[in-house]
């Protein structure tokens, strides 16, 4: 027997090896909670298991405060020797993959990139390549994070931070670490817009959640980098600040709506709109283009707006003036005054009197037209 062990002490040894290398494989698979890679809940059940037990008695082995917070943690720090992975390079790019990979399991991921609009050979490809990585809670983590380093993994503040809360499950502390991954990696690669994740405020809804996390994003970020953040970004911000204008304006004309509070909330609105049209000098393309329709939504605003609050304004004698048209000169307490017609585009009234608007110069017309 040992004379033929020696003789063979190659094939025996390169046996022994493989032994060795696919044991630490399942090791470390049960670990990371990818030991089995069926496509449902049951074998999703069967991972979480491995990963208690894998945890051993220190750790509660998965179960309770301590097992969750052991296999949290286990996750994460799993997650980076994920991304080291030759299967993980080869798809770590691939939006629709590492969107698949957030799910527990390939059922899940399935049907949510079905209700993305994927079908047939994309969705099959993008499938196909998440179950070669595995579904498991490193998985999840790891995709939460490449996401963001894609630029375009996430469409806006709101589908990043209903994947953080997927993904987290509950856990404050994985949720918190996720998001603030997030956050840095978004404002790295030039999306601002989600740049302050945070949780939903009771009673507030997706829409006004979603444009106020992304208008506070853009908070302190130089004029230069604005013009030149990602399309997607730029247009997220434009469409936040559109709806937090119009949000504003809609509560203002609203019966009884012109109170104090009502009408500071247009003018840091409007405030807001009037700083993206500005930063439109450095912008560039699509990002000029969002800019420029802004312009339409103040327009559009200015109108109901004077319809509620605007009143004729008179001399000191109490005679109504008019414009070079014949028309009354009207005053509003947000828009400020109603300039004559042939000096349109100037300041219209002045900070600090109430007065906040401001018409676009003819120049900035001309390119939007170009556009």
């Amino acid at each position: 027997a040992g004379a033929v062990n020696s003789r063979n002490k190659g094939v025996f040894g390169a046996l022994s090896g493989v032994r060795k290398n696919e044991a630490k494989k399942i090791r470390y698979n049960t670990k990371t909670g990818q030991r089995f890679k069926g496509s449902n809940a049951f074998t999703g059940r069967l991972n979480r298991v491995g990963r208690g037990l894998a945890g051993g008695p220190s750790n509660g082995f998965g179960l309770g405060a301590r097992g969750k917070v052991f296999d949290d943690e286990n996750g994460a720090i799993s997650s980076g020797e994920m991304m080291k992975t030759d299967r993980w390079k080869g798809a770590m790019y691939k939006d629709d993959v590492m969107r698949a990979l957030t799910y527990s399991n390939e059922n899940e991921a399935e049907t949510a990139l079905r209700a993305r609009g994927m079908s047939g050979a994309a969705l099959s490809s993008a499938l196909i390549s998440a179950k070669r990585i595995g579904y498991g809670r490193s998985s999840q983590i790891a995709a939460g994070q490449q996401l963001a380093t894609n630029k375009t993994g996430y469409e806006n503040s709101a589908d990043a931070m209903e994947t953080v809360e997927r993904i987290a499950g509950g856990n404050g502390v994985l949720g918190d670490s996720l998001r603030e991954n997030i956050k840095f990696t978004s404002k790295q690669v030039g999306r601002n817009d989600m740049g302050a994740l945070r949780a939903r405020n009771a009673g507030e809804t997706r829409q006004a959640w979603n444009a106020n996390m992304t208008s506070a994003g853009f908070e302190n970020i130089d004029t230069f980098s604005l013009g030149r953040e990602h399309a997607q970004s730029y247009k997220n911000m434009a469409d936040a600040h559109a709806e937090q204008y119009a949000e504003a304006v809609r509560a203002y004309v609203a019966p009884g709506g012109q109170t104090t509070m009502n009408r500071e909330s247009v003018i840091a609105a409007r405030t807001n709109i009037e700083e993206t049209i500005k930063n439109a000098s450095s912008a560039t393309g699509t990002n000029a283009a969002e800019a420029f329709g802004l312009a339409d939504t103040i327009g559009g605003a200015d109108e109901e707006i004077r319809r509620v609050d605007s009143a004729p304004m008179t001399d000191a004698s109490g005679t109504p003036l008019l414009n070079p048209d014949g028309s009354a000169r009207m005053f509003s307490p947000i828009l400020g005054e109603q300039l004559p017609l042939p000096v349109q585009g100037a300041v219209q009234g002045q900070i600090g009197t109430g007065g906040m608007a401001r018409s676009m110069d003819e120049n900035m017309r001309r390119i939007r037209d170009r556009e």
